[in-house]
C-alpha cells in the first residue's frame, strides 16, 4: 500500500517540522504533539482536564462562555462558586502545558467571560484537515496524483471515531456524524473516480482502508466485492460477502441488507461468464472435507436449494420439509447479540451433526435457522428434534434456553409444531 504508506510517512516528518506548533489528534484518541514528541502526560491527568482541552479544541479558536464551559465539565454537579472551580482548573492546565514549554502555556486563551484554544499555536488538529480535504476529494473529477495524494492523506488521518471518551456528549456525537458523512460520501466519490479510470487495484485498498474505521458501511463492502469481481479475485470476493453477512447476523442480530445480498448473485454470475475445463469446475464443486452431517449454506443459496426442490415435487415421490428452529431467551436476563450468537454456532454444529447429509441448513435471523429436511417421514420429525434438545441440553450451560419448532411439508399439506 504505497500510497498510503507514503503518506504516514509524509506526517511523521511534519510532526517533527511543525515547529513552534502543537498538532492535535482527535480521532481515534485525544493526542498532542510538540515538536515530534507528544505531551500526553497533560492528557493522562482528570478527566475533566481532557474534555475541558477537548471543547476547546472543537471550538475552532471560538471563545466559549463560563456558562457553557461549566454545564459541559459539570453536568449536573453542584458546586458553590463554579467560575473559581473553571478558573483552577485552566491554570493546573496551563500549567502543565507549560512543562513542556512555557510557551504553551498560552494555547488556552483567556478572553471576558469565555476561555478559548490558541489557533495561532496550532499547526494542525486532524478532524478539521479530515474535513478540508474531503471538501477537495470532492472536487475532483479524474483521478491525478494530486487527488490521490489528498486520498492518501485523508485515510490516515481518518484513524478512528471522534474522541470516543466523550462519544455520549450530544455536541461531539453531532459532530462525529457529520465528518463520517463527508468522509463516507468522499470515499464513494474516490471509487466513482476510480472505476472510471478502471483502477480496481486502487478501489480494494481503499475500501479496506476505510473498513477498517467504519466497518459495516454497506457501500465500502459493496464496492470492494464489485471491484474483486472485476479482477476475477471471486474467492476474495465470496469470503467479504460471507464476512460481512456473519458478522451483521453476529453483532446486530439481522440480516445484512439487501444491497449487500444482491452481490452474492453478482459473484455468481460472475463465474457463470468464464469458460472452465469440465474437470475444474468439478474440482472446484468437490467440498474440501467430508464434515458428515448436513450441509450449512448461506440464506440465498438456501432459497435457491428450497425452489428447486419446489419444482421438483410433481416429478418425485420424496417428500420435503421445511422445518424453523427457534432459540428462545426468555428466561436468560440480559442476554448480549454476541453471547446469542455463540449459542447459535453451537446449535448450528448440533444441528449439523444431528440431521442427514442429504439435509440443508441455513441461518434465518438472530435467533433461527431454517432447515430443509428431504425425504424425511412426518413422524420422524419430533425424533429429530428430540435428539437435536438432548446434545445441546447435554452441556448445562444451556439449560435455560429454550428450542422451538414449527415444521410444513413443501406441498403445504401438513404442519406440525411445538
Amino acid at each position: 500500500m504505497d500510497l498510503f504508506t507514503n503518506e504516514i510517512e509524509l506526517r511523521a516528518k511534519r510532526k517533527k517540522e511543525s515547529g513552534d506548533k502543537v498538532i492535535i489528534k482527535l480521532l481515534g484518541q485525544l493526542e498532542i504533539d510538540y515538536q515530534g514528541n507528544q505531551i500526553n502526560y497533560v492528557l493522562k491527568k482528570a478527566r475533566k482536564t481532557r474534555r475541558l482541552i477537548a471543547y476547546l479544541i472543537l471550538s475552532k479558536g471560538s471563545p466559549i462562555s463560563v456558562h457553557q464551559l461549566y454545564e459541559q465539565l459539570w453536568d449536573e454537579e453542584s458546586i458553590d462558586n463554579p467560575e473559581s472551580s473553571l478558573k483552577t482548573l485552566v491554570s493546573r492546565t496551563r500549567a502543565m502545558f507549560a512543562q513542556a514549554d512555557p510557551a504553551l502555556r498560552d494555547l488556552i486563551v483567556a478572553h471576558t467571560g469565555a476561555y478559548a484554544w490558541n489557533m495561532a499555536l496550532t499547526e494542525e488538529i486532524d478532524v478539521f484537515r479530515v474535513e478540508d480535504l474531503a471538501a477537495e476529494i470532492l472536487s475532483y473529477t479524474q483521478d491525478c496524483d494530486a487527488f490521490r495524494k489528498r486520498l492518501g492523506e485523508m485515510v490516515c488521518l481518518y484513524s478512528g471515531r471522534l474522541l470516543p471518551e466523550m462519544s455520549t456528549d450530544e455536541n461531539v456525537l453531532v459532530y462525529e456524524m457529520r465528518v463520517e458523512e463527508q468522509y463516507k460520501k468522499a470515499i464513494d466519490h474516490t471509487v466513482a473516480l476510480f472505476e472510471a479510470a478502471k483502477a480496481d487495484d486502487m478501489i480494494i485498498r481503499t475500501c479496506r482502508m476505510a473498513l477498517v474505521v467504519m466497518p459495516y458501511e454497506d457501500s465500502f463492502h459493496i464496492s470492494l466485492i464489485r471491484a474483486l469481481i472485476r479482477l476475477n479475485r471471486r474467492g476474495e470476493a465470496l469470503a467479504q460477502y460471507r464476512y460481512v453477512t456473519e458478522a451483521t447476523m453476529r453483532y446486530f442480530g439481522m440480516r445484512p441488507s439487501k444491497q449487500i445480498q444482491d452481490v452474492l448473485a453478482e459473484i455468481i454470475r460472475a463465474d457463470e461468464m468464464l469458460e472452465k475445463a469440465i474437470n475444474t469446475i468439478a474440482a472446484e464443486l468437490t467440498e474440501e472435507s467430508d464434515f458428515g452431517g448436513a450441509y450449512v449454506c448461506d440464506y440465498g443459496i438456501f432459497k435457491d436449494i428450497y425452489r428447486l426442490q419446489i419444482r421438483s415435487l410433481d416429478r418425485t415421490d420424496i417428500t420435503c420439509y421445511l422445518v424453523i428452529v427457534k432459540v428462545t431467551t426468555q428466561s436468560v436476563k440480559n442476554v448480549s447479540p454476541l453471547e446469542l450468537d455463540n449459542v447459535m454456532k453451537r446449535l448450528q454444529d448440533i444441528l449439523q451433526m444431528s440431521l442427514r447429509v442429504c439435509d440443508i441448513i441455513t441461518r434465518y435471523t438472530a435467533t433461527q435457522f431454517a432447515l430443509l429436511l428431504r425425504g424425511a417421514p412426518s413422524q420422524s420429525l419430533q425424533s429429530i428434534i428430540t435428539r437435536v434438545r438432548m446434545s445441546f441440553y447435554s452441556e448445562s450451560v444451556y439449560e435455560q434456553i429454550g428450542i422451538d419448532y414449527i415444521a410444513r411439508s413443501l406441498d403445504g399439506k401438513s404442519i406440525a409444531d411445538e
